[in-house]
């Protein structure tokens, strides 16, 4: 048998072993969020995001809707104020998505409709 205050050191030294095992894991996943919000504010497709970091599709809308990110705001990256004021009058009017961000961005410019 060994002494109870070499099990006690043991216990003590996994416990503080195990507490930087969990911060580990915190940063992390903390950066493997950011990666995959990264990807998506940048305009990658749900499908390629899901196969580039190995998550699921369910687990991918989860994030984005806990990181308030919608197809609505990927599509406004990268819009000027006024392409945005035109996207969301788009949209209110019933504009898919990607035809709301390409209206907004022909009209905005000036192009002829």
């Amino acid at each position: 048998m060994r002494p109870l205050d070499e099990i006690d050191a043991e216990i003590d030294a996994t416990a503080r072993r195990l507490k930087a095992l969990a911060a580990e894991r915190r940063r992390s996943t903390a950066a493997r969020q950011a990666a995959i919000l990264a990807d998506f504010d940048a305009g990658m497709a749900r499908r390629e995001i899901c196969a580039r970091h190995g998550i699921l599709f369910s687990s991918l809308g989860s994030l984005l809707w806990k990181s308030g990110r919608s197809a609505a705001t990927q599509a406004m990256a990268g819009l000027s104020p006024a392409e945005q004021a035109i996207f969301r009058q788009a949209r209110r009017a019933g504009a898919k998505v990607r035809t709301a961000r390409r209206m907004a961005q022909a009209l905005a410019s000036g192009a002829p409709p």
